[in-house]
């Protein structure tokens, strides 16, 4: 679960990454229009202005259209399947640990009734408590494997 949340939280980091990259060339188109176009002095005019005024075009219009669109497919994509992923691990850890519990559980008792069958002291009443316990379990890990 670890490094799936390390990967979520660097797809979240790329999300971020994008929407500052979208806020920073908004900011630096603005400036140059500023700049190159809007200048204090009439009489002056920038052999920049049309680049100025062509690079804040191109920045209107990947705001408008490339920038939510990325967005979106990436969120949908990337974001929401590994969330999804992430939501389904814990329980399937906890039927895992079960499972181990179960293992641990059966193989004791199991070798309990070995030990007992060996040694001669086989008491029915215990004999029998354990087998149930026995198919009782074998019966839960078969539904946990499948």
């Amino acid at each position: 679960m670890n490094d799936l949340q390390k990967v979520k939280d660097v797809l979240e980091l790329w999300v971020e990454s994008l929407d500052a990259f979208a806020a920073t060339t908004a900011l630096a188109a603005n400036c140059f229009k500023q700049f190159f176009c809007e200048s204090p002095y009439p009489d002056q005019t920038s052999p920049y202005k049309g680049s100025a005024s062509c690079f804040q075009e191109a920045v209107d219009k990947l705001h408008g259209t490339v920038i939510p669109t990325v967005r979106q497919l990436f969120v949908s994509r990337c974001l929401q399947p590994i969330t999804a992923i992430i939501a389904l691990v814990h329980p399937l850890n906890i039927q895992l640990s079960e499972r181990k519990q179960l293992l641990l559980d059966f193989d004791s008792y199991k070798a309990r009734i070995q030990v007992h069958h060996e040694s001669g002291r086989d008491s029915l009443h215990g004999f029998k408590s354990l087998m149930l316990f026995l198919v009782v379990s074998e019966e839960r890990l078969i539904y946990l494997l499948s």
